[in-house]
């Protein structure tokens, strides 16, 4: 698999330029409130019907004991209060990313790879302390209380068709601009993780595979593998010691159907 990614590279790295700004110039229409909202939890769900489709395919290799390593981006941005102050701090948001990157390769050979690595250059998990740049932003403008405080469940589906979604896809792809191809194509589309103030009832909320981001409450980063699965359409456990627990984000073992779900996802690809 690495010596196919060696091989596509060039042509990959050519292929973004070219679509970079047809995917920023999407991603921005799709971010418009009430009118590019919804087009966006469309296009979201259809993209999810050929992943689901390839996740077939790749299960029938499952049989004969084949489960090559497949990857999934992941970007944190932290949030400012009206006052300007962040509402975490990066060094312990890297926790959180830590423990996704184990749970994830160690139950589905799922590796994390920054949002925003430098210069392209491809690294990951063991970098996580050494390179926090490529995986946490702390956005440079304050953002305002409907954005900082947020809820989840119906509240959010209303929340994301609005303003509230629209300035989190627009922070979203301006800050991560080489992110929108894939947004756009749904190849190993890459997750953002917002650091909130609040949210309602919750430490954390996703809407699913509506959308490429979730939410996270500052202080909480040990909710993003949790919210993540969500977001690769993972739902509730009543299992304790599973990551899908709904109580304290504190399990960390999947199973077999959970693995499938998450390696189908859009959000994850072998590229």
């Amino acid at each position: 698999m690495n010596f196919l990614r060696a091989m596509i590279k060039p042509f990959g790295g050519a292929l973004g330029w070219l679509l970079r700004p047809v995917g920023v110039l999407a991603m921005l229409l799709l971010s418009i409130p009430w009118v590019g909202r919804p087009l966006s939890w469309l296009w979201g769900l259809l993209l999810s019907v050929p992943s689901l489709l390839g996740g077939l395919v790749e299960g029938l290799f499952w049989l004969v004991g084949l489960r090559g390593e497949k990857t999934m981006r992941v970007g944190v941005i932290i949030l400012r209060d009206e006052g300007g102050e962040p509402l975490d701090d990066p060094e312990k948001v890297i926790h959180g990313l830590q423990r996704a990157a184990e749970i994830f390769f160690e139950n589905a050979r799922v590796r994390l790879l920054p949002a925003w690595p430098h210069e392209s250059e491809r690294y990951g998990v063991e970098d996580l302390f050494e390179r926090t740049d490529g995986w946490v932003k702390t956005n440079p403008e304050h953002s305002r209380a409907g954005v900082l405080d947020v809820n989840c469940k119906n509240p959010a589906l209303r929340e994301d068709l609005g303003t509230t979604g629209g300035e989190y896809a627009f922070l979203q792809n301006s800050l991560d601009p080489r992110g929108a191809v894939r947004r756009l194509f749904g190849w190993g589309a890459p997750m953002t993780v917002f650091m909130v103030r609040s949210i309602k009832g919750f430490w954390g909320c996703s809407l699913g595979p509506l959308n490429d981001y979730v939410t996270v409450v500052g202080g909480q980063s040990q909710c993003i593998a949790h919210e993540l699965g969500h977001a690769c359409s993972l739902w509730h456990s009543h299992d304790k010691a599973n990551l899908m627990h709904p109580r304290g984000c504190g399990g960390e073992e999947m199973r077999w159907w959970q693995v499938w779900m998450l390696r189908a996802s859009r959000h994850v690809s072998y590229f």
